[in-house]
C-alpha cells in the first residue's frame, strides 16, 4: 500500500502511538498517510474564530518516531497531541530520535495540534523529520479577517521558524564534523 487516507466521522481518540506504529510497521512502503476526522454538521465542529475544528489523537510526539518504518513517506497529515513541557524541563526529557528519522519527509500537515513549547517541538521535528519544507496548521491562515492571531498561531508560527533554524544548525554540525573527522583521519595516516 502506498496511499492511506482515513477520514473518519467518529472519535479519533483511539488513534494512538501503538496504532501508529502498527499502521507504520504494516505498510512500510506508504508515500502518503493522513489520518482525518470529517463531520456531516460543519457548525458543530468550529473554533471561536469559525475555523473548521479536528479532533486530536492520543499519538504523541514521542509516537511520531514509528514513521522511521516508512522510508518513503513524503505526507503525513495527523492531529497529535504536540504539548512538551518548559523549556528547561523538556530540554532533560525531550523524546529522542535515537537515531530513527525520516528524510523522505516533506510534508506535516498537524491539523489544530496544539502545541506548548515551540522551540523543543522544534527541535524534536528537526532530529526526526530533517528535510520538511512545509509544516501546516489549522493554527496558521492568510484570511485577512482574522484580525489578531491567537496563542496557538504564535506558537506554530514560532516552531516553523525555529525548525529550520535547528535544521541549518544540525546540518552545518554535520558537515564540521565530517571535515573534522577527515582532517583526523589523514593524520593518523601518515
Amino acid at each position: 500500500m502506498r496511499k492511506f487516507i482515513f477520514n473518519l466521522d467518529l472519535s479519533l481518540e483511539t488513534v494512538d502511538n501503538t496504532l501508529l506504529k502498527c499502521m507504520a510497521d504494516a505498510w512500510p512502503m506508504l508515500e502518503e498517510l493522513c489520518i482525518s476526522y470529517e463531520s456531516d454538521d460543519d457548525d458543530d465542529d468550529l473554533d471561536h474564530d469559525g475555523r473548521a475544528l479536528q479532533p486530536t489523537t492520543q499519538i504523541t510526539v514521542d509516537g511520531l518516531r514509528a514513521l522511521a518504518a516508512c522510508p518513503n513517506l513524503t505526507k503525513f497529515e495527523v492531529a497529535f497531541n504536540a504539548r512538551l513541557g518548559t523549556l528547561s524541563t523538556t530540554m532533560q526529557s525531550l523524546p529522542q530520535a535515537m537515531g530513527t528519522c525520516n528524510i523522505s519527509l516533506r510534508y506535516l500537515a498537524v491539523g489544530n495540534s496544539t502545541i506548548s513549547n515551540a522551540r523543543a517541538l522544534a527541535a524534536v521535528l528537526s532530529e526526526m523529520f530533517p528535510n520538511l519544507e512545509s509544516i501546516r496548521t489549522h493554527w496558521l491562515h492568510s484570511d485577512p479577517f482574522y484580525e489578531q492571531p491567537d496563542e496557538q498561531s504564535a506558537l506554530w508560527r514560532e516552531c516553523s521558524v525555529s525548525y529550520h533554524w535547528f535544521v541549518a544548525v544540525r546540518k552545518q554540525e554535520r558537515e564540521s564534523f565530517e571535515r573534522t573527522c577527515s582532517k583526523k583521519d589523514l593524520v593518523i595516516m601518515n
